[in-house]
């Protein structure tokens, strides 16, 4: 039987769970001190990579396709890199609540999922506006893989997630909360994976991820799910514990 967890206890943070797992108060009573600098500084680090990756393509001028490239690229990243860091928390969130038969934190949840349909609309409007002005808009209808390609991202990856979490009954159901924000998560790998691999124009050839790469991501992404179950198991990463809601249930009656 597992035993009761303190409801107390802050959450959020790797190293107080820890600290509290072993009982080591002194370094636990250090880092609450000094967690709003550290917040402070995981934003600013976060915005430089994700502006910093945006602005690696911007040497590749004359060999990334119009409709992807833009001096406005290093806000696109990061734009949309705030989108899908809520899908994410979402995401997971439904996830584990299915895997750990815990309750799902619909209220929170909720939460978050109204605001990406914003952070999807300024980056949509804000990319058909850079469209216009440059005068690549017709390049979305020419009927390539690429303007296909780039039709499928905007519209499935950025109008379609942010149109269903613009509804409230949506954002309270566990199955609209996991499509929400499998599209929004699949609009961003599309979009990464047509920056650097669709829409490179390159002279000779195409480039192709090898079956060792695509073999090193799903271990790095497997060992990732092996060690938060262990995590959230043998460290007091809840609250407390509480009778599961039926989020498998409601997954598996909205699938079918």
């Amino acid at each position: 039987m597992r035993r009761q967890r303190n409801p107390s206890r802050s959450r959020g943070w790797f190293s107080p769970v820890v600290f509290e797992r072993f009982g080591w108060q002194v370094p636990l009573r250090i880092i609450r001190a000094i967690q709003i600098p550290l917040v402070i500084i995981g934003v600013i680090l976060s915005t430089l990579h994700q502006s910093s990756l945006g602005s690696l393509f911007l040497l590749l001028r004359y060999r990334l396709h119009p409709l992807w490239y833009s001096s406005l690229l290093p806000l696109f990243f990061f734009i949309s890199a705030l989108a899908v860091g809520l899908a994410m928390v979402i995401l997971e969130s439904v996830l584990s609540a299915k895997a750990l038969r815990r309750p799902l934190e619909r209220d929170l949840l909720s939460g978050l999922a109204s605001a990406v349909p914003y952070v999807l609309g300024v980056y949509f409007v804000l990319k058909m506006v850079e469209l216009l002005v440059t005068g690549e808009f017709g390049l979305m209808f020419e009927g390539s893989v690429r303007s296909n390609l780039f039709l499928v991202e905007l519209i499935v990856g950025v109008l379609l997630p942010a149109v269903l979490f613009a509804i409230p009954k949506v954002r309270q159901s566990a199955a609209g909360l996991l499509w929400g924000a499998l599209l929004v998560v699949g609009g961003l790998i599309l979009n990464r994976l047509n920056v650097s691999i669709v829409g490179q124009i390159v002279p000779t050839g195409s480039y192709f991820p090898h079956c060792m790469e695509f073999a090193a991501t799903i271990g790095l992404l497997a060992s990732g799910v092996v060690a938060y179950t262990l995590i959230t198991h043998y460290f007091p990463v809840f609250k407390e514990e509480v009778a599961a809601e039926p989020v498998a249930a409601e997954l598996q009656a909205a699938a079918g």
